[in-house]
């Protein structure tokens, strides 16, 4: 679909969409401020949702989703080693894994989007790691 095509959608079908979508999913403006988020992603944060907020930038919500201790920041130099690294990690669209203080791993990936705005999913990857590790540790 182009993208005269894509803004000929009605909001709603957009919005639509984006609940829609199989993964967690946030949108970030050219700028790195946060636009909006799906449920799924929502939920991933528990309490620390609170921190996306829509036009905060991204560097923000980072540092407030790891000051509540949803994301295990693990043998990071700091928390802000950490917010640094991720922060310019998504803004280059390079692929990421992120750990949840409950255990869970997800895979964060960037797609760049219009006007320099980015697409970020978050998958569920525990299962996935959990099965690598069990794999490893028969090899040793």
């Amino acid at each position: 679909m182009s993208e005269a095509d894509a803004s000929a959608l009605p909001p709603r079908l957009l919005a639509d969409l984006f609940a829609r979508f199989p993964s967690g999913a946030f949108v970030l403006d050219g700028e790195r401020r946060f636009v909006a988020c799906n449920d799924l992603c929502l939920g991933m944060f528990g309490a620390a949702a609170e921190c996306l907020v829509p036009g905060a930038p991204f560097r923000e919500v980072l540092g407030g989703i790891v000051a509540r201790g949803a994301i295990d920041v693990g043998e990071a130099t700091s928390a802000e080693a950490w917010i640094a690294a991720a922060h310019q990690r998504v803004s280059d669209g390079r692929e990421l894994v992120v750990r949840l203080a409950g255990g869970r791993d997800l895979r964060v990936e960037a797609a760049r989007l219009s006007e320099g705005a980015l697409l970020v999913t978050l998958t569920d990857v525990s299962a996935l790691l959990g099965h690598e590790r069990a794999l490893e540790s028969r090899v040793d």
